[in-house]
C-alpha cells in the first residue's frame, strides 16, 4: 500500500489534488500542516513519498528536504512550487 505524506497548510486550496490522490483505495494519504509533524511523521510511517507545498510557514522547502533525507534517506520527495523548471532547479 502507497503511503504519502502531503506537507501543507492549504487544505481547502488543495483539495482537488488531494481527492485525486485518495482515489485510489490502495493509496494511504496523510496530511501535516508543519515542518516538525512531517519529520515526526517520517519517522513513525517511513511514507514512499513526501509531497511538500510551497506555502509552508515554518521551513525552506529544499533544507526540508535535506532534513527528511537524513530521517530516511530512501523517502522520496516533490516539492509544490511557483518556479519554474529552470528557476527551481537552478535554486536546487
Amino acid at each position: 500500500m502507497p503511503r504519502i505524506l502531503l506537507v501543507s497548510t492549504r487544505s481547502e486550496g488543495l483539495a482537488p489534488f488531494t481527492r485525486a490522490l485518495s482515489s485510489d483505495s490502495e493509496v494511504q494519504l496523510r496530511q501535516v500542516e508543519g515542518h516538525a509533524e512531517a519529520i515526526d511523521e517520517v519517522r513513525e510511517l517511513s511514507p514512499h513519498l513526501v509531497i511538500i507545498d510551497a506555502g509552508l510557514p515554518d521551513a525552506d522547502r529544499l533544507e526540508f528536504v535535506r532534513e527528511l533525507w537524513q530521517v530516511d534517506a530512501m523517502v522520496n520527495t516533490a516539492v509544490i512550487s511557483t518556479l519554474t523548471h529552470e528557476q527551481f532547479h537552478e535554486a536546487s
